[in-house]
């Protein structure tokens, strides 16, 4: 992903990447959280409305979680989407559906979204006394490249990466 230097309505004067970063997230689309059933290979997504009204398979999105005490930054490319109904695997549900075609309370209504993920790229936040390690220094923190080490807590909120993050300065 390349970071433009400037873009509209993002304040060039604060060199503060900690802060550029909350900017940035701020502006972003939350298209749901991080579910159960995780690994660092591969993650899931409990979408929320407005992300499972989206074509997502295929794009970027981003988590940040506290790893070690230092916050990381985490780029995930979605790879499956998948919905499940789970009242409908239920054995008297089925048993009315062959009779019904569908059951207004539950078809469509109970369904759960989920997206799959797997980690692409993860950056650190250091504070600015471990930048001699980092390519990459600003006036109060550093961003390095490093490795998903463990897995984010559930429920960690999940962004979408846009054209208007893409061209985010740093």
């Amino acid at each position: 992903m390349t970071i433009a230097t400037s873009a509209e309505g993002f304040d060039s004067s604060d060199t503060s990447i900690e802060s550029k970063l909350k900017s940035i997230i701020s502006k972003c689309v939350c298209i749901g959280s991080i579910g159960g059933n995780i690994s660092t290979d591969s993650l899931v997504i409990n979408l929320n409305s407005d992300g499972a009204r989206k074509k997502l398979r295929g794009k970027l999105v981003f988590f940040e979680f506290k790893e070690e005490n230092n916050t990381v930054y985490t780029i995930a490319q979605v790879s499956q989407i998948q919905g499940v109904n789970p009242v409908l695997d239920e054995h008297p549900i089925r048993t009315i559906l062959k009779e019904e075609n569908s059951i207004d309370s539950v078809s469509g209504v109970l369904d759960v979204h989920l997206a799959f993920m797997k980690p692409k790229a993860s950056y650190v936040l250091l504070p600015a006394e471990d930048k001699e390690n980092s390519n990459s220094t600003y006036e109060d923190y550093s961003l390095m490249q490093t490795v998903l080490g463990s897995v984010p807590p559930t429920d960690t909120l999940v962004y979408l990466v846009d054209e208007k993050i893409s061209q985010s300065p740093l």
